[in-house]
């Protein structure tokens, strides 16, 4: 049994170093005579690298979270994997995609197969993460993973399901290195056509498949945005939400590096509608859903009681615009990295006529 990490318990002050060092497999006698700084709040990693969480699936009353992890600060690694029926208190189920020899995992999105569309059985759980394929180039390619116990193990496909063509054909480079920015699949849905939609970050764009099976896509149109000092697409976001006066919208959403034009590091989104080929933009200016710089590779996953009209988030608390690598629970606890609270969002009509995210802690930080 993997151990369990309480918030209440660790605000009750109590046993908070031995709760750190048991959760960290035990540190160098320098480290246990310091102070424990786990968070009291977060959602921190046993030990090791806590990077980008992974947009959550609901099973067996649950929410499984997967977040990547690394034995090493910013190291290659795989997916490990969370459960809470909170959204606050979470208990670790230990790795599920593991470090294979010079193959990492790297971002990607699950969903829940309902109608078995993919034939791994009805309620399998599917994965697409983002491999390099090309161990000298490193490319990036997408790749399936399932699972049919809820999302507790899971099995890989040998080859890519998404194939990086550009990176396949780059041969200069400057082509490779425009290449091999082709990572982070989302995966949403969409009830109106019967069929996938997935959506791919790229360094100047976003690519968008189709699929009715997981298995095989289908190139769609780009989305493109005007302002490049935005930065490229990270950890893209996508899905539908019906708002405060009862309209349906899509939203794609996305992790963005404006620090050059003076505004934040951190999640844009943009309201439109996705048309089968295309998602068209409201407004090619996004909006921001945090304004802030600890708030990166922010994913978005359906309440449990409304999942229609809110949605739940939670982004990595770091930023890579100063010493992400280097932290003070290094040292006292063993970890690096940590997920923000959960939020709670909902969509609401403006008084000027757009549609904004709201967002508010998850009420059960009260409990």
């Amino acid at each position: 049994m993997m151990p369990k990490i309480s918030r209440r318990s660790l605000l009750q002050g109590a046993g908070t170093g031995a709760l750190a060092l048991m959760m960290s497999g035990g540190l160098p006698a320098a480290a246990q005579a310091q102070v424990s700084l786990r968070a009291k709040y977060h959602m921190t990693p046993p030990s090791g690298w806590l990077c980008d969480p992974q947009r959550p699936v609901t099973t067996n009353g649950a929410y499984q979270l997967y977040y990547l992890h690394s034995g090493q600060n910013n190291g290659p690694g795989g997916w490990d994997h969370a459960t809470t029926t909170d959204a606050v208190t979470f208990t670790h189920q230990g790795t599920v995609m593991p470090l294979e020899p010079d193959f990492p995992v790297w971002t990607g999105s699950a969903v829940v197969d309902t109608a078995n569309t993919a034939g791994f059985g009805a309620g399998a759980v599917i994965a697409l993460a983002t491999k390099p394929t090309d161990g000298i180039r490193k490319y990036q390619e997408q790749y399936l993973y399932w699972s049919t116990d809820g999302g507790f193990t899971f099995t890989a496909l040998p080859d890519p399901v998404i194939v990086n063509t550009d990176g396949r054909t780059a041969t200069t480079p400057a082509e490779i290195e425009n290449a091999e920015w082709c990572r982070d699949p989302k995966i949403h849905w969409d009830t109106a056509r019967s069929e996938w939609v997935c959506v791919i970050g790229r360094a100047r764009y976003a690519n968008f498949y189709t699929s009715t099976n997981l298995r095989d896509w289908n190139l769609k149109l780009n989305f493109d945005y005007p302002n490049h000092a935005l930065g490229g697409v990270e950890c893209p976001d996508l899905f539908e939400m019906t708002a405060d006066d009862d309209t349906r919208h899509w939203v794609l959403g996305a992790s963005m590096d404006a620090y050059s034009i003076g505004l934040p590091m951190t999640y844009a989104y943009w309201m439109g509608v996705w048309d089968g080929d295309e998602f068209i933009a409201d407004n090619l200016t996004p909006q921001w859903l945090d304004w802030g710089w600890d708030w990166y590779g922010a994913v978005t996953w359906p309440s449990i009681n409304e999942p229609e009209t809110r949605r739940l988030a939670i982004g990595w608390m770091n930023n890579w615009k100063y010493a992400a690598r280097d932290v003070p629970t290094d040292a006292t606890d063993g970890y690096n990295g940590q997920n923000s609270i959960v939020r709670e969002l909902r969509l609401a009509h403006q008084a000027d006529g757009r549609y904004s995210l709201l967002s508010s802690p998850i009420g059960s930080l009260t409990n």
